[in-house]
């Protein structure tokens, strides 16, 4: 599980911008696993955000710097990880907003809403 996590954050920092100078490293990112709160269709977890299902978010963008970011996953204990597959990919694109806002909050603010749109680098 967490070598999944981890391959997908890198994924991300290797299709990043190379003049961005933050979370170029995987010890920059923050993520935690927390309970689902929806199931997908093919019985993957998921949570709801906001009203809208997802396979992740991430907290702490938005505030005033001094709060890292952390990326918020559902945990896949009730399935026994059986969905690992799902799980790199979700690290991967949550990851991608928490680099936008660590080096170019105008990028991160266009990369939100409707536009919130993975990979946003491919």
């Amino acid at each position: 599980m967490v070598a999944t996590i981890t391959a997908g954050i890198l994924q991300q920092i290797a299709t990043t911008p190379i003049y961005w100078t933050r979370q170029r490293q995987i010890e920059e990112y923050n993520v935690a696993l927390i309970e689902p709160t929806a199931t997908n269709m093919d019985g993957s977890p998921a949570l709801m955000v906001r009203g809208i299902q997802s396979a992740g978010t991430v907290i702490g963008v938005g505030d005033d710097g001094h709060v890292p970011s952390v990326i918020i996953l559902p945990h896949q204990g009730a399935t026994d990880w059986a969905h690992l597959d799902y799980l790199k990919a979700p690290a991967r694109h949550e990851s991608e907003h928490s680099a936008l806002w660590s080096n170019d909050q105008n990028l991160f603010y266009y990369y939100t809403g409707e536009r919130d749109i993975h990979p946003i680098f491919p």
